[in-house]
């Protein structure tokens, strides 16, 4: 486990995997969490028509926010997502798992495109978010329990 590092910056310039900021911030990274932010990160190097005549490299915005959300919102009991860039320059988290799929594109720090569908009581609801993500840790929060109660037992997103 790797002590008191930088994971994620505004200034993609900053993302050195070397960067270990003061020794007052004692806070560890899981190893989960260290592979979500290099997948974010590898998104950093596509460019425009990575997938086509019209798709967009991921902005910065979209990278940014992609990596404060995980940050934020993501810890080791949590499912890995499927990490990918779309067409319209934004990030995609996805979740297929536990009979819930959920898919969270990161627009930024403050937009948020969720479609959740809860296979096995037939819930299912696509919003945008901004600030309040209470609604979405909830979702998060239940998949954390299922990948708990359930260990060994389903892969996550095959």
């Amino acid at each position: 486990m790797i002590r008191n590092k930088k994971i994620f910056s505004s200034n993609l310039a900053d993302w050195d995997d070397s960067y270990v900021p003061d020794s007052s911030f004692e806070n560890e990274v899981s190893p989960e969490l260290e592979q979500i932010a290099s997948k974010i990160k590898d998104l950093e190097y596509l460019e425009d028509g990575w997938s086509g005549y019209n798709s967009r490299k991921p902005s910065t915005d979209a990278i940014f926010g992609a990596g404060t959300f995980a940050a934020k919102m993501l810890n080791s009991s949590t499912p890995l997502p499927d990490i990918f860039p779309v067409p319209n320059g934004n990030i995609q988290f996805e979740w297929s798992c536990y009979q819930i799929d959920l898919e969270i594109e990161v627009e930024s720090v403050t937009s948020y495109h969720v479609s959740f569908e809860d296979n096995a009581s037939g819930a299912e609801w696509e919003k945008s978010f901004s600030i309040d993500l209470s609604e979405i840790a909830d979702v998060l929060r239940n998949l954390s329990r299922s990948k708990t109660s359930r260990k060994g037992l389903q892969l996550v997103n095959e």
